[in-house]
C-alpha cells in the first residue's frame, strides 16, 4: 500500500467517526478525477458533504458541513431511542 493510499484511508476513517458522532451516515467516498489526493463523501440522510485531502495547500485536511453540524435527523433518532 502506498503512503498516499494509507494517508487517504486514515483520513476517511477519521471523518467517518466524526460524522457518526454527529448522526451522519456517509456514503462511499469518491476520489477527485484530477487529483487522487482529494476525496468527497455525502451524508445519505441529509445530503451534507465532506472532503478530505492528504496534502492541502491550506493545511486543512478535512472540511465540510458534516464535520460542523449534526445531521438533520439525528435529534429525531435520539428522541426515539429514549422513548
Amino acid at each position: 500500500m502506498s503512503s498516499l493510499t494509507y494517508r487517504l484511508r486514515k483520513l476517511k476513517n477519521q471523518v467517518r467517526r466524526a460524522a457518526d458522532d454527529r448522526g451522519h451516515r456517509l456514503g462511499r467516498f469518491t476520489t477527485h478525477p484530477m487529483n487522487d489526493e482529494v476525496a468527497y463523501a455525502q451524508c445519505t440522510i441529509c445530503g451534507r458533504a465532506v472532503s478530505v485531502c492528504t496534502d492541502p495547500p491550506t493545511g486543512i485536511m478535512m472540511a465540510g458541513d458534516v464535520l460542523r453540524t449534526k445531521c438533520r435527523r439525528s435529534n429525531f433518532k435520539m428522541a426515539r431511542k429514549s422513548l
